[in-house]
């Protein structure tokens, strides 16, 4: 075992061990390394049950503690953000509570899946947005890697920063795993989180039940700041690069990774602006296609049409 304390040692390891790397049993040994960098002990600790297996057989399908261990260095079994406790709260006295661990926090590189579309799973902002504007995409059975050369593609207005900021401290306060609302007794933690006083009727209204809900809260949030219900008519576009390293013969013969140019254009994000889909549309010329790619990119652009040129891009 290698240990290694700086990034310039971790180059010359990695270096030393690439015809190990590049071998037939190369996954398997970055999967090890992975585990002995977090600690096989934390690692296991990490995942709600740890008597699954991280490779799945019959096809040696990476679990997705495996995809989390390498996107964001701790082997978590959700997709969602932060942790959900399902039952009573652990402590002394209580009950047994099931705990659900998601992604901790926005990693380097994020994931979409076709498994969001599908309606099994929805991604977390985090793995949305990570710090640097590349994902893996997921389908049933193989990944793929979605990149934009342009980092402002992450960028957000003022009001879709401030409802996202506000979203993501509400979601960690959500038990339900999604279902957009939180207990009233977490209201007063949360304004001091977003930093947000609301007024006394405005306040007393949202206690007036057991349970917030995000559509009424935001509402709040708007009649205190009206940033908060801002709206972007206009529609953005971007060009994306998608990467299948399955080779394919090209033009000449060759075998290559496969690589695509998508352009994108997405609608203003409010459903107010009716003719925003026309908009959009005109971006791409009217040439937008559809396919398993583009339902992907749909769950981390909203309504996105997309167009490219020549073969369709495969996430499988």
């Amino acid at each position: 075992v290698a240990r290694v304390n700086t990034k310039k040692d971790l180059e010359r390891a990695v270096e030393r061990a690439q015809n190990c790397l590049e071998s037939p049993l190369g996954a398997l040994l970055l999967l090890l390394s992975a585990l002995e960098s977090r600690g096989v002990e934390r690692a296991m600790l990490d995942r709600d049950d740890a008597s699954h297996p991280l490779v799945t057989p019959p096809f040696g399908h990476a679990s997705q503690e495996v995809v989390h261990l390498l996107l964001c260095g701790k082997a978590v079994s959700n997709v969602f953000n932060g942790t959900i406790t399902l039952g009573e709260t652990p402590g002394e006295g209580a009950g047994h509570a099931l705990v659900l661990q998601g992604v901790p926090s926005h990693p380097e590189v994020g994931l979409i899946t076709m498994l969001e579309f599908l309606r099994y799973c929805e991604v977390g902002s985090f793995l949305k947005r990570p710090k640097y504007p590349v994902w893996v995409v997921g389908s049933e059975s193989h990944y793929t890697v979605l990149y934009c050369e342009d980092e402002k593609v992450q960028d957000l207005d003022r009001g879709q920063a401030l409802r996202r900021w506000a979203r993501e401290r509400f979601d960690a306060l959500d038990q339900s795993g999604g279902g957009g609302f939180i207990p009233v007794e977490s209201l007063d933690g949360l304004l001091d989180k977003i930093g947000v006083a609301l007024p006394a009727e405005s306040l007393q209204a949202l206690k007036a039940s057991a349970v917030v809900l995000w559509t009424e809260l935001l509402g709040a949030l708007a009649a205190v700041d009206p940033q908060y219900a801002s709206n972007n008519s206009t529609a953005v576009s971007f060009e994306l690069v998608h990467v299948n390293n399955i080779l394919k013969k090209d033009a000449s013969g060759s075998l290559a990774p496969r690589i695509c140019r998508i352009r994108v254009a997405v609608p203003p994000p409010w459903e107010e602006c009716m003719d925003g889909e026309a908009k959009a549309a005109a971006l791409l010329g009217g040439s937008q296609k559809e396919g398993p790619l583009v339902d992907c990119i749909r769950t981390r652009w909203h309504r996105a049409l997309c167009s490219w040129t020549g073969e369709e891009p495969s996430i499988v």
